[in-house]
């Protein structure tokens, strides 16, 4: 895959105006600005090439000149009517669309020939061909409905119904042996790549309100995305009887019949060579799940191999033999029963509400003061309205004091009427002079849970970066601290230097640990490292690099004793 993009480096020329190299947001505008001139590009020299290309083969290639960019720009243009494309899809889209199409591509096919002293030419071939095939069922609603121009959309909301299936098998194979006009010998090595993704959904987008929902239907049944198996045969072909080939597994699923048992008198001594050499059969199978029994799903990894392998004389055998994995979507049993698993983005400014505890609180106080100053004397009356008033404006105050969550995302498991379960995420961004700072609140949601995850980052003028991670009951269970910085002063050397420090983790978290510090010596020795006993920080790994040359850099890291 490539692009040529000879009309926009005429554009841009030798220089750009304002372009200082540092790829900040003023760079990015220097070069909009430019490349909003290309209406003065010839009509005869295409602004952009784009191609495709296999194993030598081009599939596409097209040429984008100055009228085709110009059509797009008016087909899409708020101000464009019926007349355009795109309002023509759109009414299509609202009638609903059903398309299917299925196609055979040969992706690559290299033989090779070489003559051997019996005479029979020798043939190494490779052969790689998939099957690619897509359903796409569809029907989308917009209301209000457009009458005049397509900028009519930015303000309705747009809702789609869809279904289908996106499929791809992939099949290779490599043969090695005799082949001629009359029979074909040898091995064959043989495998199947399967990948197919269905789906079914509703979404729903308000661009006015900057929403976009997704509701998927629950997990009821269990299907496979993704899966590879191959094998190893040998092979026999004969041009007179084609129907009659064979291939046989290279590692059968039993003894091989040539392998006689001899029974003889347990009393008689027998040589070492009467001895039958039984092979090493494995055959392992494995079953690997993670489930979500708030959603109701899982994603699951199966495996199974059968080897039969000796390892006194063949231990290469150990590579012969069938494979198969597959990565399956499967339902798994959920807190309540799942109608639907509804996601949802919200990029619109919105304040992180008190919670309904706070609320209910504050209500309640400010009732039982107003009571029983009611009760005093009625001469107090004007002041019990000025302390109402006064603590309603400071629950005002502090309300308008949140900061505004930039984005908010919801992912909720529905069931029915009853309060949904999953996760609400809420982003804050509060930048300040030469300070970038940031907050993320991942809560769940649900009947008796508390639990929280709280990050806060922070990236300042001088290349450091900093990131406070608590999570648990409110945040308070677990925290974690983490800092990078660069450094570059005038006369050293470029260098990163990193820091991770905390002081409650889970007990998982530490048994990985463990585990790596183990594995670390080992790798460290193998890819070169040196390793020295230093006194280290209990809870804290660090690690700094530095670039000593061009092509090589010093690494670092310290451990703590786990």
């Amino acid at each position: 895959m490539g692009i040529r993009a000879e009309g926009i480096k005429e554009l841009l020329g030798t220089s750009i105006p304002r372009f200082t190299g540092d790829l900040s947001f003023s760079d990015f505008q220097a070069i909009f600005d430019v490349l909003q001139n290309w209406e003065i590009l010839p009509n005869d020299k295409p602004i952009l090439s784009a191609y495709t290309r296999a194993s030598g083969q081009e599939w596409i290639f097209a040429d984008f000149n100055k009228d085709f960019i110009e059509n797009i720009i008016r087909a899409v243009s708020p101000s464009a009517g019926k007349e355009s494309p795109v309002w023509a899809a759109i009414e299509n889209l609202q009638r609903g669309v059903s398309w299917h199409r299925t196609k055979p591509f040969l992706i690559a096919e290299v033989r090779y020939f070489q003559a051997t002293t019996l005479g029979l030419p020798l043939e190494i071939s490779k052969y790689y061909e998939t099957v690619n095939g897509i359903t796409v069922n569809a029907k989308a609603a917009v209301n209000p409905p457009l009458t005049e121009h397509l900028g009519q959309l930015l303000a309705s909301e747009i809702s789609l119904e869809t279904d289908g299936f996106i499929g791809f098998t992939a099949d290779f194979w490599v043969f090695y042996g005799i082949n001629t006009e009359m029979f074909q010998c040898g091995s064959e090595f043989k495998s199947k790549i399967p990948i197919t993704i269905p789906w079914k959904f509703g979404a729903k987008i308000n661009v006015r309100e900057k929403k976009f929902e997704l509701d998927i239907p629950a997990c009821k049944k269990e299907f496979e995305l993704f899966s590879i198996s191959f094998n190893v045969y040998a092979v026999s072909r004969n041009i007179e009887e084609p129907a009659l080939a064979k291939m046989t597994p290279m590692m059968p699923n039993a003894i091989d019949s040539n392998d006689e048992v001899v029974h003889m008198d347990p009393t008689v001594a027998r040589p070492e060579s009467y001895q039958t050499r039984r092979p090493n059969t494995w055959h392992p199978r494995t079953r690997m799940c993670a489930e979500s029994n708030i959603y109701g799903a899982g994603l699951c990894v199966e495996s199974e191999l059968r080897r039969e392998y000796y390892h006194e004389e063949y231990p290469l055998y150990y590579f012969l033999g069938y494979t198969h994995v597959a990565f399956k979507v499967v339902p798994a049993q959920a807190i309540k029963a799942v109608d639907k698993i509804h996601f949802e983005v919200n990029a619109g400014p919105s304040r992180h509400p008190l919670s309904a505890r706070q609320l209910l609180e504050t209500l309640r106080r400010l009732s039982k003061e107003a009571t029983q100053r009611v009760r005093l004397s009625s001469d107090l009356a004007s002041s019990i309205g000025g302390s109402d008033h006064s603590h309603h404006d400071n629950i005002m105050e502090g309300w308008e004091s949140t900061p505004e969550a930039v984005v908010n995302i919801k992912s909720f498991a529905m069931s029915g009427n009853q309060k949904p379960e999953g996760y609400d995420v809420a982003i804050y961004y509060t930048p300040e002079a030469n300070i970038q700072s940031a907050q993320l609140i991942v809560s769940q949601v649900g009947e008796d849970t508390n639990w929280k995850m709280c990050v806060d980052t922070i990236v300042n003028a001088h290349a450091e970066a900093k990131a406070h991670v608590r999570w648990g009951a409110e945040c308070q269970s677990y925290e974690m601290s983490l800092r990078g910085a660069t450094a570059y002063l005038p006369g050293s050397k470029p260098t990163l230097k990193a820091k991770a420090h905390w002081t409650t983790i889970p007990e998982t978290m530490a048994e990985m640990g463990r585990r790596i510090e183990n594995y670390i010596p080992g790798m460290a020795f193998l890819l070169g490292f040196s390793q020295r006993n230093e006194r280290n920080a209990k809870h804290e790994v660090s690690a700094s690099v530095v670039a000593t040359s061009g092509d090589s850099v010093d690494v670092k890291i310290k451990f703590p004793e786990v």
